[in-house]
């Protein structure tokens, strides 16, 4: 069940309802924006230390769809399922060119073998610099963070869904962005920045 798109979905629609509601008020609409990752990093607990936690393997239809371990005990998430403009480059990155070639029929017709071919070749190398590799290379492919990597990330302070407090402690905000309505977050002590034009105290 794509558990995030859905939450995201939930997000957005009770986004449009509170729009609505505020153009009950004073007449004025807004522009609302809901991304899934925005929300799932609001689902991480701040300042909560444990690591990365992927679903255990299990059979996929697709090799290259998932997550996988990687030399340094971390791990990467890749996103490629049918396209063979994907399936090239992350074949040529992981030195497999002998697998570069194959269709997707092949790809799902020996999707365990080749899932376990290309685990072996991720787990010979660090997670950033094959992320920094497959990346460069068009692959989509992102890290995937522990919590405390998660609250500190550029993308999320950068758009506000996290923001460090007063004495550093990691704060989560709310993950839809209303342009001229923004949400109003619980009271508390440290102030939230969301970004320039996003200044909220709590």
């Amino acid at each position: 069940m794509p558990v995030a798109d859905l939450a995201a979905g939930v997000h957005a629609a009770l986004a449009v309802c509170a729009a609505l509601n505020a153009r009950t008020r004073d007449g004025t609409g807004d522009r609302i924006e809901v991304a899934i990752t925005d929300v799932l990093a609001t689902w991480v607990a701040p300042g909560t230390r444990v690591g990365a936690t992927p679903l255990p393997d299990r059979p996929m239809r697709y090799p290259a769809y998932g997550t996988f371990a990687c030399a340094d005990g971390r791990w990467i998430t890749l996103g490629v399922l049918t396209e063979d403009h994907f399936w090239r480059p992350l074949c040529a990155c992981l030195g497999l060119v002998e697998l570069a070639d194959l269709d997707l029929e092949a790809r799902t017709l020996d999707a365990p073998g080749l899932r376990a071919t290309l685990a072996e070749a991720i787990a010979d190398r660090d997670r950033d610099e094959i992320v920094a590799g497959l990346l460069s290379s068009g692959v989509p492919v992102a890290p995937v963070l522990d919590r405390q990597e998660s609250v500190r990330h550029p993308q999320f302070t950068a758009r506000g869904v996290v923001a460090l407090g007063t004495y550093g402690s990691a704060l989560t905000g709310h993950p839809s962005r209303f342009e001229l309505h923004p949400a109003l977050p619980a009271t508390r002590e440290e102030p939230l920045i969301l970004g320039e034009g996003w200044d909220i105290s709590w």
